[in-house]
Parts: structure tokens; sequence; C-alpha cells
């Protein structure tokens, strides 16, 4: 199974997204990210075992992490060839990062396991398309978005990605309440 570890984002802070970028897919040539798709990437796992799956859930479950606040900043994309447009954690970046630095290095010495290794930057990617139109998408953005209310991230999930390309679905495997 293709699978990823994500912090959820509450549903009334995904659906104010939705609310604002739905109706820019068409306009600007990309697709919106469904709002229940959305989420923040901590770890993604690649092709792993349903054994290799029990086995992360039972480092997650071991995991000592604290819900925090968070907030979520301007929408800008990776680089010049980005087929994808994120929005930045503004507030709680540093605690996400500790979430994934604490499961990274538990999750490192599994087997069954290969983890990316460029660094990581918590981020909500909300569309898809050429680098181009996700460009003028981002900056045509910058007025109408402002960035998200605070809110606060009490959940983790180790999921699994169906294909469907742009239309994937994912299905939660396990779940860990934040203390």
């Amino acid at each position: 199974m293709r699978a990823f570890i994500a912090l959820e984002i509450p549903d009334r802070i995904r659906e104010s997204i939705a609310g604002v970028l739905l109706g820019y897919g068409t306009r600007y040539g990309i697709k919106i990210i469904p709002p229940e798709n959305m989420h923040i990437t901590l770890e993604f796992l690649g092709e792993i075992s349903e054994e290799t799956a029990s086995a992360v859930s039972c480092v997650m479950a071991s995991l000592d992490a604290g819900k925090f606040e968070a907030a979520l900043g301007k929408i800008s994309t990776f680089c010049e060839r980005s087929s994808v447009a994120f929005m930045d954690m503004g507030v709680g970046s540093n605690d996400a990062i500790a979430i994934h630095d604490s499961l990274h290095g538990k999750l490192s010495a599994m087997q069954g396991i290969r983890l990316e290794k460029r660094e990581f930057f918590p981020h909500l990617s909300v569309a898809r398309g050429s680098s181009k139109n996700l460009k003028a998408f981002a900056a045509g953005m910058s007025k109408k978005w402002t960035g998200s209310e605070t809110f606060t991230i009490s959940r983790l999930a180790l999921k699994r990605s169906m294909p469907g390309g742009a239309n994937a679905k994912y299905e939660t495997i396990f779940e860990k309440g934040l203390s």
C-alpha cells in the first residue's frame, strides 16, 4: 500500500480554504485539492506492507506530542517547475517540525521504509497543475487569501493513498490524538 503520515486539519478550516479557492481552479486552469484530501504531510512512506503499517502505527502510538495551535499563511509554489501550490504554516511550524523530527528518527531505523532525505517544510498542498498556471494562481491569490484563522492540530494519522491521479482518495489506517 502507498502510505503517509499526516497532521489532520479541522474540517471547518478545510471547508473555509475550499470555499475561497474552488472558484479559482477553472480561472487559472488548475486543480484545487478537494477539502477531504487536505492535510500536512509529515512523512511520505511510499509502498509499505501491512506488517510495516502495523509497526508504523506502534511508533505513532508511542509518540509523546501535544496538540498545538496553527495557522496557514500565504500561497506559494516550491520552484519554477513546481506542479503544486501550497500554504505555508504561518503559526505552528516549529511544533510540526518537532513532531516530524521525532517520528523521522524512530522510523528511519525501521526495515521496509525508505524515507525522503529532503528537509521537511510544513505546508498544506492546495492545488496542482502546470508551473506557469500555479505561479499565476499564487500571485493572483495573494490579495484574496491572507491566511487562515488560528486552529488546533490535535490528530496525527497514518493514511493509505488509493490511486486516482488528481482524484486520489485517502483512507485513515491509524489515528493518534495529540495530548
